[in-house]
């Protein structure tokens, strides 16, 4: 593992997702995810979003390196089960989460971003409770 700030150039990301289809004719299902837009299907990004998004992730495989090979094998280990626990999200789709454990092992509970202020978009509460429970636990109504 280098200890790289940037990720790898070569590593290719793919946009293309087919969230809202019917799982059998791959049609859009307007009733259950809403009219179906373009505007969400052509992704064009800037050059530096992709790096920005992987830059935390990027830090914490740095962090476990450094703690590797600083203080041994268990450190990392250490780390990657604290995150793990505390990441585990409520029982309830519907119910917004604020992980603040989470935002204290990354070092982010000093600083103040647009998702703590307005939200995150992604965790947006689903309307209806059934749907949120049928996609949670991957139960499909045909």
């Amino acid at each position: 593992m280098s200890l790289r700030f940037a990720p790898d150039p070569t590593a290719a990301s793919s946009t293309h997702t087919l969230q809202g289809t019917h799982p059998e004719y791959a049609v859009h299902d307007s009733f259950r995810h809403g009219l179906h837009s373009v505007k969400h299907e052509s992704k064009v990004h800037h050059p530096l979003q992709a790096p920005l998004a992987a830059a935390d992730d990027l830090a914490f495989k740095r962090t476990l390196a450094l703690s590797r090979s600083v203080y041994g094998l268990h450190a990392p280990l250490r780390l990657q089960m604290e995150r793990s626990l505390v990441a585990l999200k409520p029982m309830s789709p519907i119910f917004r989460s604020n992980n603040l454990g989470m935002e204290v092992l990354m070092g982010k509970d000093l600083t103040i971003d647009v998702e703590d202020i307005l939200g995150d978009r992604d965790e947006m509460p689903d309307v209806n409770f059934h749907d949120a429970m049928e996609r949670k636990f991957k139960i499909s109504q045909l």
